[in-house]
């Protein structure tokens, strides 16, 4: 167990006097913790409480990066901060197993507000739209695949929609035959 002084989230999830529950990350590291604002937010932390008067120190799979993103969605005075792709996957795998429906909304609602999503993070935000299945941030995930270069096209998630693949390599394909076309026809005018 991580002490107060080696524990980097310490000021803000340190112990006090309405923090009734320890969750302890998978790295060591000891969340102090509201449980009426577990309970709120997540029915399954909801439903462990409702057993006896549940527990007061709960490990979780959970690392503390991951944790502490996570936590601050069940406060409404912390601000919700930006992460990359990388970042978001255990959140949302957290938000799954814990059912916290807002993190996902959360999520969908930062690749819809921006319309698009960067070439290098399509595969892995296409992979994790499909996996929670937010079918709009699917969309603008694999619209930025069509068009993304070859070598970016790699994801650290499988996408076992094998219908979404054949389809993203048809359209890619045709991409590239119209891009092909019209560099032709380009060179061709110039020649005339």
């Amino acid at each position: 167990m991580d002490t107060l002084q080696n524990n980097p989230f310490s000021l803000e999830y340190g112990p006090g006097e309405d923090k009734d529950v320890q969750l302890m990350s998978s790295d060591g590291v000891v969340f102090h913790v509201q449980r009426y604002l577990l309970a709120h937010t997540s029915p399954v932390f909801k439903d462990m409480f409702l057993v006896g008067n549940g527990p007061l120190q709960i490990a979780v799979s959970e690392d503390s990066k991951t944790l502490a993103h996570f936590l601050r969605f069940f406060d409404p005075t912390k601000e919700i901060q930006r992460m990359q792709v990388k970042d978001a996957i255990p959140l949302l795998e957290a938000a799954r197993k814990y059912q916290v429906q807002h993190i996902f909304k959360w999520w969908a609602k930062g690749i819809l507000g921006k319309g698009r999503v960067p070439t290098d993070e399509a595969m892995d935000c296409l992979a994790l739209a499909l996996r929670h299945n937010l079918h709009r941030a699917a969309g603008i995930a694999f619209e930025s695949a069509i068009g993304a270069p070859e070598s970016e096209l790699q994801s650290t998630l499988p996408i076992t929609d094998h219908e979404i693949l054949n389809q993203l390599i048809k359209l890619r394909a045709e991409r590239k035959d119209g891009i092909f076309k019209l560099l032709h026809e380009g060179l061709t005018l110039r020649k005339e």
